[in-house]
């Protein structure tokens, strides 16, 4: 029992040591950049499924701009430069207000490189620290979602929706980041899996038929159930387990999750995360505008739950006298509630609001 133990942990040690040597070389790597052409590198901002991004200083026009290389590692694959310099060409031919600004894109020492509009405001998944108001949601899909459907109009698939990919400027504007994955949907045929487990639609995992413009709006959904509740709808213990979960369990109902929700909120999760995609919305704008009325309903719910909880002051007609009422004990502990309530020169047939307040702990 001893030895295998032993062989098993030093199997994972020897596993485990290259990616250590790999990864350690990736960050020597960002440490020692200095400048990518003419932009003066600042910092390293974090890194994707293919590219580094980097905060550097344009001394041409004097502004902080993101710059984005290709990962080391793939740069002897002339397929991935190809397909990074597709991204660029996609960017810049999707110009939406809501789309993450391409300046322009170049070439050092043949490392192909996008420079971009900085986002100083950070991400959506910074900012998922627990549900968001149905305003705010309303707010930054209705941003970004027609972005989303210009680019299927174009016939070009996001195929990475998720938190991470939705960029906030110094303003709080939303915009749409990250096509480095997206393809030209009359081109796709590759069986290559591209995206986020957490996010996949079920056609992306299992790679069964041509995706189309609903891939996007499923992950939609995905995140919508996130920001709704502050938790994504499934969960697992490896990637694989995880988009399997998109393929075969059920969606999770929301409310069981964020009760205090409108019904309403489930049927729009499951129509926009439903397995098929012919019975998900037709496009984003149908989602926002479900996510609309959605948000209409929601004052009256609060409201509702308002009155159930804040006592109503009681009116009563008041001159200049002291208005007392009768004490009554409160049925939750041992205590009374004096009510009382001064009418303090109050025109005629004015009214005045009497407030319970609990005399002092035993």
């Amino acid at each position: 029992m001893g030895r295998k133990t032993a062989v098993s942990c030093q199997s994972v040690i020897f596993a485990v040591v290259p990616i250590l040597i790999v990864d350690l070389s990736r960050f020597a790597i960002m440490r020692r950049m200095k400048e990518i052409g003419r932009f003066q590198i600042i910092k390293p901002l974090g890194r994707g499924g293919m590219a580094m991004v980097y905060l550097a200083h344009d001394p041409l026009t004097q502004r902080k701009v993101a710059i984005k290389l290709l990962s080391p590692q793939f740069l002897a694959e002339e397929a991935s430069q190809t397909r990074f310099r597709n991204e660029a060409q996609i960017v810049a031919g999707l110009e939406h207000p809501a789309i993450v600004p391409l300046y322009e894109f170049g070439e050092e020492a043949d490392k192909p490189f996008l420079v971009m509009r900085y986002m100083a405001g950070g991400s959506l998944k910074e900012r998922l620290r627990g549900p968001l108001p149905l305003v705010e949601i309303e707010t930054i899909l209705g941003r970004i979602c027609p972005a989303l459907d210009r680019s299927h109009q174009r016939g070009i698939i996001h195929r990475d929706i998720k938190p991470d990919n939705v960029l906030f400027d110094e303003d709080g504007l939303a915009y749409l980041a990250d096509l480095g994955i997206a393809r030209l949907a009359e081109l796709n045929k590759t069986m290559t899996i591209a995206g986020t487990p957490a996010y996949m639609s079920p056609e992306q995992v299992t790679g069964d038929r041509a995706l189309d413009g609903r891939s996007d709006i499923y992950a939609l959904g995905v995140m919508l159930f996130q920001m709704l509740t502050g938790a994504p709808p499934y969960e697992a213990e490896t990637p694989t387990q995880l988009m399997m979960k998109h393929v075969l369990e059920p969606v999770p109902n929301i409310l069981d999750v964020n009760p205090a929700l409108p019904l309403a909120a489930d049927a729009i999760i499951r129509k926009a995360m439903a397995k098929s995609p012919d019975e998900r919305f037709a496009d984003c704008a149908a989602l926002v505008q479900s996510l609309a009325a959605l948000h209409q309903s929601q004052p009256v719910v609060e409201l509702k739950q308002a009155q159930q909880l804040v006592p109503q002051p009681i009116e009563l007609a008041a001159d200049s006298a002291l208005v007392e009422s009768k004490t009554e004990r409160l049925p939750t502990r041992e205590a009374t509630v004096r009510l009382e309530a001064e009418a303090a020169e109050l025109p005629a047939g004015g009214a005045v609001q009497l407030r319970p307040t609990l005399p002092p702990a035993d």
